[in-house]
């Protein structure tokens, strides 16, 4: 069989927010997501709110949940554009292009509701992320400056976009 086949994105589940929650606050990731560090509950309490507002899912790779992205549908005018809110692949399976294989369906799948336009953003000093968004041919759009606040240190964003049409 396959390995590859065990690797796949699906919709976020309740019971994947513990997953989600060690990837989100692993301290090689955190510092570049825009959550201070919070308790399990209250984490649950807010990913809870957050499934409600968003496309949400988790990439596996067997039984394992090693990534998430959250995608949120922009309103009226601009409802051909979808944000890419958050996206992380555990640190210990990166490398492995599960991170590009996640966001490949994830843009597949909002190209088929009718999105034409993929935003996201990223902290400047990210230069893996930046690197990787870059292969998967997003362009550097703009900078947000003095935008995030990470733990007091005061960092750029860069406002990124596929084009899907």
């Amino acid at each position: 069989m396959n390995y590859y086949a065990y690797r796949m994105l699906r919709k976020c589940q309740e019971s994947d927010i513990e997953a989600i929650y060690e990837i989100y606050f692993h301290p090689e990731v955190n510092p570049f997501m825009n959550m201070k560090k919070m308790s399990l509950s209250d984490f649950q309490d807010y990913w809870a709110k957050r499934m409600l507002n968003e496309q949400i899912y988790v990439q596996v790779d067997g039984n394992n949940v090693v990534g998430m992205i959250c995608t949120k549908r922009e309103e009226n005018r601009c409802a051909g554009t979808a944000t890419i809110s958050s996206f992380a692949i555990h640190p210990d399976y990166q490398g492995q292009h599960l991170g590009a294989q996640a966001l490949a369906e994830a843009v597949s799948i909002l190209q088929n509701q009718g999105v034409t336009r993929v935003q996201l953003i990223v902290e400047e000093d990210n230069s893996n992320a930046r690197a990787f968004y870059k292969h998967q041919c997003f362009e550097e759009e703009g900078v947000l400056r003095n935008y995030f606040n990470r733990e007091g240190q005061i960092v750029n964003e860069i406002i990124m976009a596929k084009l899907l049409n």
